[in-house]
This record gives structure tokens, C-alpha cells and sequence, in this order.
């Protein structure tokens, strides 16, 4: 899953939903548990993203995920609430709460 996330992070912006993302501007450290753990930061900025590799930035919300629970809540084949709740995927930060509007800022593939 961690090698799926890497591939996809090239493509990213191209993804992202115009007019959902269009006002929003917040920074995202992102980071996929495993062996070895990956990250992205992501900068939106009024519908534009920037991904960048994590040095460490200060992020408004910083999401810490279970690889393969990540991917099937971002492609929308699962919702966030049960992975929250289990601790597959956690939000930290000044802005944890954006951590569930970041799915939405995308286009399903």
C-alpha cells in the first residue's frame, strides 16, 4: 500500500476537485504507517495543491494512518468514522478537524 501511496503522489494534484478546494487553503503532514513509513506534506491554496516530502513543516493537521484503511477511506470504497474511532486513522494539530474534509477535496480515480 505505502509503494501505491508513493506512485500516486506525482498525480496528486491533478486529482484535486476545483471547486470544492477553490476557497480552502491548509497544510497536511501525512504520514502512512509501516516499514518503512511514508509521508507527503500537502499544501492547498485556493484549489491548488503542492505535495512536498515532509521536512518538517508545521502543518494545520497532521494525519497518521493505517496504509491500506487510508486508501479505501480517500478512494470513498469506506467511511471515516469507524477508522477514527479505532485509531486507524488519527488527526493531530492546530486544525484536526480538516483531516476529515481532506478526502472530499479530491476526485475519485
Amino acid at each position: 500500500m505505502c509503494t501505491i501511496f508513493a506512485g500516486l503522489l506525482p498525480v496528486l494534484p491533478h486529482y484535486v476537485d476545483t471547486q470544492r478546494a477553490a476557497q480552502f487553503t491548509a497544510t497536511f503532514d501525512l504520514r502512512l504507517r509501516g516499514d518503512p513509513p511514508i509521508g507527503a506534506f500537502l499544501a492547498f491554496a485556493r484549489g491548488q495543491l503542492t505535495v512536498q516530502v515532509p521536512a518538517g513543516q508545521r502543518a494545520h493537521c497532521r494525519i497518521s494512518a493505517d496504509p491500506g484503511t487510508y486508501m479505501l477511506v480517500t478512494y470513498g470504497r469506506s467511511g471515516p468514522l469507524i477508522p477514527a474511532l479505532t485509531g486507524k486513522i488519527t488527526a493531530s494539530g492546530r486544525r484536526p478537524w480538516l483531516g476529515l474534509k481532506l478526502p472530499r477535496l479530491f476526485r475519485k480515480p
